[in-house]
């Protein structure tokens, strides 16, 4: 099965987590899913304050009356967190990811 296409309704995301100041962080990262996961990741990466962050995970996503992540990244070789990336999604909108 292909993956799903933005024309669909679904864009594509990645979660990084990082420290920030002294939390614990973790961020998503949407973007349109003409993007590569993989190179999305290493431009993030590229930014200051981002060197460090690590990838926890990436797949699709979609919103209708809430967030609904699932699937995986080839490019990256990592899955969906599934309703933890909605969740954390939900989080980061209403609490700025913070986690610890």
């Amino acid at each position: 099965m292909a993956a799903p296409t933005q024309s669909e309704g679904y864009v594509k995301y990645i979660v990084l987590k990082r420290t920030w100041h002294s939390f614990i962080q973790e961020v998503p990262i949407i973007f349109p899913g003409d993007l590569n996961h993989n190179e999305v990741f290493d431009s993030i990466k590229d930014l200051a304050g981002m060197e460090d962050a690590m990838l926890v995970s990436a797949g699709f996503l979609t919103i209708l009356d809430a967030p609904y992540c699932f699937g995986n990244s080839d490019t990256l070789h990592t899955v969906s967190r599934g309703p933890v990336d909605a969740d954390m999604i939900k989080n980061f909108i209403n609490n700025h990811g913070i986690v610890d």
